[in-house]
């Protein structure tokens, strides 16, 4: 009787052993890390004038994981401050990027054709947003 316990106990440590590494490394939740930005379409336009301040803007969301689709002009150019715009009733990717802007200014309005989850208005205070990531 004595050999069937301490097998039993070996043979429920085993199984333990095994069930802990069948699942090592997959979290409970099972779901993405909260510093893995959402992946979503962006959109960056230029409203500062500046040449290239849509580009800088660009390569600094995709050195943070963002996935910038488009960079281009404004229709005007008279943007004092960089807004971002959700385009999608979904406004995470939205947060995530204003949190890595460090700006305040985000707003939902919604656009019919769906190409974009977010558009960025870059406006002359694109500097302070990109060069140590920490805003106003």
């Amino acid at each position: 009787m004595k050999y069937l316990y301490v097998g039993l106990i070996v043979l429920l440590a085993g199984l333990g052993v095994f069930f802990f590494i069948q699942t090592k490394g997959h979290g409970a939740s099972g779901g993405i890390a909260p510093s893995i930005p959402h992946i979503g379409s962006i959109q960056i336009l230029n409203g500062c004038g500046k040449p290239g301040a849509a580009g800088v803007v660009g390569d600094f969301l995709r050195k943070k994981g963002f996935d910038v689709k488009e960079t281009d002009n404004a229709p005007d150019w008279n943007y004092g401050e960089t807004i971002v715009v959700s385009r999608s009733a979904d406004t995470t990717v939205a947060s995530q990027v204003a949190e890595a802007l460090k700006t305040p200014n985000v707003m939902r309005l919604r656009n019919d054709q769906g190409l974009f989850d977010v558009t960025i208005f870059v406006g002359r205070d694109f500097n302070e947003r990109v060069r140590t990531g920490t805003g106003k």
